[in-house]
């Protein structure tokens, strides 16, 4: 879980700058898309952003699932770290 702690204000801060939606409002529970409203062009954007700052690479393939932050958070961490948060 320290990984996605460590990531998640990244991330919130990614989705305020992208979205405009307030970085105190991105939880790890949130869907992206049904409670923060982000469309799947904004979803690239915040993966675009992500892998920028973090400076690695998120696979697509890894991608296709992801429904919520926390689905993000373990998407990124599997990129950062290679291994993925429960």
């Amino acid at each position: 879980m320290a990984a996605e702690t460590n990531h998640l204000p990244l991330l919130a801060t990614v989705v305020e700058e992208v979205t405009g939606v307030p970085a105190a409002e991105v939880r790890s529970d949130c869907d992206l898309i049904e409670d923060l409203g982000l469309d799947s062009l904004s979803v690239v954007e915040v993966v675009f952003e992500t892998q920028k700052r973090l400076a690695t690479e998120i696979p697509d393939e890894g991608l296709a699932g992801v429904r919520t932050v926390h689905d993000l958070l373990q998407v990124v961490d599997l990129a950062v770290n290679g291994s993925a948060t429960p």
